[in-house]
């Protein structure tokens, strides 16, 4: 095979990579996608994109809880990747999954030629294409369009590399600097390329290099400290996600763990799925861990016994430095073992297996006491072993790849395989809820709630399905629930707070929204909430202190002006009723309840015109809003416009055929263009709807009066 001239091998795993995952183009956003792509910020101009790359913007993008993104991540290429696309794709996934395919297959592309140039051999380089772009383990970052940044981060990450090895070391530098904008745990760079000057690079090159290789250590250790000293900590577990995963475990034993279940995967990439545990070592000394030792050693032995031993070497090394982070050292987050953590480092591993593959059949070839079929008949088993490996590890991409389209397949999937891990019957609740299926969420949250009983926001969710179905006494409680296990889940207090105000329990609304200020005193909305329930007290000057120190929080929150001109309308203060709402409406002219409390204020101080105006406005922006078609009608009809006035209050009584107030309005109108036929309909009409209506009664005695 090594014949193959070089169009060939390079574009076979291109051509590879876009067959294997064709299928997972016409998948759907789903789990974090949305908020990530659909709810991400977007770029109006050059000035957005620059605001993408300072570390403000990813502490704000944190602290905004539609996004997903942890503390200390920062990876400005994605967002921008993200929101150019906005532009083109709008919100049709489609053109945001082919982007992540083209950019796997640029990888792949990235992987054939560093092979290439570190083994010679262009067999190397197919093998390890080949293996790399058909590996299962991929597929969660490529159908999964979020995890974009492992896609973007290991493409700069090997154009770096390769300019190093091909001693491009100013370009190698610039794009070192670049690739940090791509992911972060790019900064791991120059120790991988210290490895390789340690390893191949003689003295005599060092003094010629030591320039470059200070650049990159310095540009790290500066990074490392910018990202430390203005990004967020990052992000540890919480207590209850260390008891799902490694409470009490000591360190070097959760090490190990997770690099023999990686090295797994890497090798043998079965019963892979979404969400995984991870199996402890008994002990550093259990015949597991034992066995996994020896195992490495002999590996390493036999690497050592191969001509190209110290290329082995450093891809063994490349492996395990790209490793060193997800290594659970430091839990980072709630999943100590993804399967999309392992993108670049089976980059490593393709080129490894690649290399020591070809080696083999070399070696086949010079031994001398086997004859020449034999040797034939040995190579064309590793080719079909070889071949056949490929042919699996592809039809596994394109079956994962359709659980990828649909995100309850996906997590039915990890529940059938791991059904052990709460967090997988937790987001499969969840999904059902989003479908407004609440029984089979229901169900999903109760098995969750067995395996672990203090699973956060579990309670408050099964408390959202209850107050949904109308169980309010269940709602409850399970708020009270979540809010004992979790006093700082504020959210769930919200959501407590919220019921009670629903159920007209306005002392136990405001014991809960006040709980909420005590805990954070910058929360806007419970302080909003704060000053309703006073307002619908007529306690006027406590409502006017919340509403005031809500806007105090948050200057541009037009609700607040709009309560605060209802204040002084109840006051009779219209003109400083006035001056809120319209306050209200300079911060969003969308405004229709701005713009129906000013009509309806106009209408009082009998600026018919203004009134009219803004009424108008009001429908504009809600063509449904009854009341305001009914005030204009009204308007028309004390100036003797019935002929309108009625045609207004036809279409109050087609949105709220129930409406009496329109009934009455649409009857006298009837009766001063003396049309006293449609009048008397109308009053039994409104008979019909309440028979016990006064003004319908009395109408139609005066009506059989003038026949």
């Amino acid at each position: 095979m090594e014949h193959l001239k070089q169009k060939y091998w390079l574009i076979l795993p291109l051509f590879a990579s876009l067959f294997i995952y064709t299928n997972s183009l016409p998948g759907q956003f789903f789990w974090d996608d949305e908020a990530a792509i659909l709810m991400g910020p977007e770029i109006n101009s050059f000035y957005d994109i620059i605001a993408m790359m300072t570390f403000s913007f990813w502490n704000d993008l944190y602290n905004d809880t539609r996004q997903s993104y942890r503390k200390g991540v920062y990876r400005p290429f994605i967002r921008i990747s993200f929101a150019i696309e906005k532009k083109l794709w709008e919100d049709n996934p489609f053109g945001y999954r082919l982007t992540n395919v083209i950019l796997h297959s640029c990888n792949t592309g990235l992987v054939t030629v560093l092979a290439q140039t570190m083994f010679k051999s262009n067999l190397t380089a197919l093998l390890a294409g080949l293996l790399f772009t058909s590996h299962p383990v991929n597929v969660e970052s490529i159908s999964y369009i979020k995890n974009r940044s492992n896609l973007i981060g290991t493409f700069f990450f090997l154009i770096c590399l390769l300019m190093w090895i091909r001693k491009k070391y100013f370009f190698s530098n610039i794009l070192f600097i670049i690739s940090l904008f791509a992911k972060e745990s790019n900064f791991l760079i120059p120790i991988i390329i210290s490895f390789y000057i340690l390893i191949f690079q003689t003295k005599y090159e060092w003094k010629s290099i030591f320039i470059h290789i200070f650049f990159q250590i310095m540009t790290m250790i500066l990074f490392l400290i910018f990202s430390l000293t203005f990004l967020k900590p990052l992000h540890l577990v919480e207590t209850y996600e260390l008891e799902m995963i490694v409470s009490n475990v000591n360190i070097a034993l959760r090490f190990v763990s997770t690099l023999y279940e990686y090295l797994i995967l890497l090798f043998f990439p079965l019963n892979l799925s979404v969400d995984r545990t991870l199996p402890l070592f008994q002990s550093l000394y259990s015949l597991k861990a034992v066995t996994f030792y020896f195992c490495i050693i002999l590996f390493i032995f036999f690497i050592c016994k191969l001509k190209s031993y110290k290329k082995y070497l450093f891809f063994i090394g490349f492996i395990f430095i790209n490793l060193l982070l997800v290594l659970n050292l430091i839990p980072l987050d709630s999943r100590p073992v993804a399967e999309q953590r392992l993108y670049l480092p089976g980059v490593g591993w393709a080129i490894l297996i690649g290399g020591i593959y070809n080696e083999l059949i070399q070696k086949i070839q010079t031994i001398k006491h086997l004859n020449y079929y034999l040797k034939q008949v040995i190579t064309y088993t590793f080719h079909f072993t070889f071949l056949f490996i490929i042919c699996f590890y592809s039809f596994s991409v394109i079956n994962r790849n359709s659980l990828f389209k649909d995100v309850l397949l996906l997590w039915q999937d990890a529940e059938r395989k791991n059904p052990e891990i709460a967090r997988i019957h937790y987001n499969s609740g969840i999904i059902y809820f989003n479908r407004q299926e609440y029984n089979n969420a229901i169900k999903s949250f109760n098995k969750c709630l067995k395996l672990n009983a203090k699973y956060p926001y579990l309670n408050m969710q099964l408390g959202k399905i209850y107050e949904i179905k109308g169980n309010f006494e269940s709602a409850i409680n399970k708020y009270k629930r979540e809010i004992e296990l979790y006093k700082f889940n504020i959210r769930a207090e919200y959501m407590l707070a919220e019921l009670y105000k629903k159920i007209n329990n306005y002392n136990e609304a405001y014991r809960h929204f006040y709980n909420i200020i005590q805990k954070k005193s910058d929360h806007r909305d419970a302080y909003f909430q704060l000053g309703y329930i006073k307002y619908l007290n007529r306690e006027y000057d406590l409502a006017l202190q919340f509403y005031k120190k809500t806007l105090e929080i948050d200057p541009n929150y037009y609700e607040s002006f709009n309560d605060i001109g209802l204040i002084y309308f109840n006051q009779k203060k219209f003109i400083y009723a006035l001056d809120y709402f319209n306050k209200a409406l300079k911060i969003n002219p969308y405004y229709y309840t701005g713009y129906y409390n000013a009509a309806y204020t106009y209408q009082i101080l009998n600026h018919h015109d203004k009134a009219i105006e803004y009424y108008k406005k009001t429908i504009d922006f809600n063509y449904q809003y009854y009341a305001a078609y009914n005030n204009m009608a009204y308007i028309y009809s004390i100036h003797g416009q019935y002929k309108k006035a009625i045609e207004i209050y036809k279409k109050v009584i087609l949105l709220k055929p129930d409406y009496i107030d329109a009934y009455i309005g649409i009857t006298d109108a009837y009766y001063a263009i003396k049309d006293y036929s449609n009048a008397m309909k109308i009053c039994k009409k409104i008979i019909k709807i309440d028979n016990d209506n006064k003004y319908a009664h009395n109408k139609i005695k005066i009506l059989d009066s003038l026949k």
